[in-house]
């Protein structure tokens, strides 16, 4: 069974691990770059899901603009491949067409 955002379990889970070892060092970052309320318009900064590689993964990508599904008031509040959204399907879809998985990558 594939595991989305928006179950709440799979979506708790991650949140539980936001500071597992091989995501630690990125979402401390993460959070180093959270402004406090109120913003002063640099944006939302997501955490990694847990799901993907963190310092252990082979593949970094960058993208733009994580998109509104990435944050916690409209989504889920992290980078992933599972969010609901397309650029988080087409992810997904492009890893399995060269036979590798969420841990592979860090968003």
């Amino acid at each position: 069974m594939v595991k989305q955002m928006r179950d709440a379990a799979f979506k708790a889970e991650q949140f539980a691990g936001v500071h597992l070892p091989h995501v630690t060092a990125v979402n401390q970052l993460v959070e180093s770059l959270r402004e406090p309320e109120p913003s002063t318009g640099r944006g939302w900064v997501p955490y990694v899901a847990p799901l993907h590689g963190g310092s252990e993964a082979r593949i970094l990508s960058i993208l733009r603009d994580p998109g509104p599904m990435t944050h916690e008031t409209m989504g889920s509040g992290m980078l992933c491949v599972e969010n609901d959204d397309d650029s988080a399907a087409l992810q997904c879809q492009l890893l399995a067409s060269v036979a590798l998985t969420p841990a592979d990558l860090t968003p």
